[in-house]
């Protein structure tokens, strides 16, 4: 139920209540990433990295740094989408697709994209999980312990997520400083519609736990979630 008090304190303050206004999008900006661009296939197996000679997603993502890129080109990676290691401040490590949702992630089991680190930016990717049917299990996760920070997700499509399309639970620490904007969520607990646990949120911010830390410093905005169950 957390994602009901999330969207409560950006009402009350037009309403009054003495909560503090949110801020104005942008809350911060990771950069561009263009010192390097290094480019993937779902076929590359080459150590350069260029767009001539890709390699494989997890090479690039390997040899991508602070203020650099990590460009998926066209086609369907069958496999997850892990962060390795962490940005700067405005010098974001960019995972992108090179033609928005024409690089296809799809994974079998675990939260298809995960980011462990700081400073990333996520962007322009379709993902598609094929059987994620635990309840801890996204589309689209921030690591379930938390303590993640300054983290940029935009402009993806996550299509028929298994259970939920993006979730952020700051478990033993706080997440803090997340972006998450204009994203398409097109339908939620796909392998659960039979009425059994656990249902399909569009996006699961907090946790139900109420002692866990949670997230501070938030801005979602200029989604769209459709088809989803809870």
């Amino acid at each position: 139920m957390w994602y009901f008090a999330w969207i409560l304190l950006m009402v009350l303050p037009s309403l009054g209540w003495g909560a503090t206004q949110a801020p104005s999008p942008p809350l911060f900006s990771g950069g561009s990433g263009t010192n390097e661009l290094n480019y993937a296939s779902p076929s590359g197996s080459d150590t350069t990295c260029s767009q001539d000679r890709p390699c494989c997603l997890n090479t690039c993502i390997q040899q991508t740094s602070a203020d650099e890129s990590c460009i998926l080109l066209d086609g369907t990676y069958n496999q997850r989408l892990l962060t390795v290691r962490s940005g700067a401040e405005g010098r974001h490590i960019v995972i992108r697709a090179k033609n928005k949702g024409l690089a296809i992630i799809r994974a079998s089991g675990g939260n298809t994209v995960e980011i462990r680190h700081n400073h990333i930016t996520i962007s322009d990717l379709f993902v598609n999980d094929i059987q994620s049917s635990d309840k801890g299990e996204s589309q689209i996760r921030i690591n379930r312990s938390g303590g993640i920070h300054h983290v940029i997700i935009e402009d993806n499509i996550m299509f028929h997520a298994g259970n939920v399309c993006f979730a952020m639970t700051g478990l033993n620490a706080q997440d803090h400083h997340i972006i998450v904007r204009r994203n398409l969520c097109d339908g939620t607990a796909y392998n659960t519609r039979d009425g059994v646990e656990p249902p399909g949120e569009g996006f699961y911010i907090g946790q139900a736990n109420e002692s866990a830390p949670g997230g501070a410093d938030i801005m979602i905005y200029e989604n769209e979630i459709r088809d989803f169950t809870s």
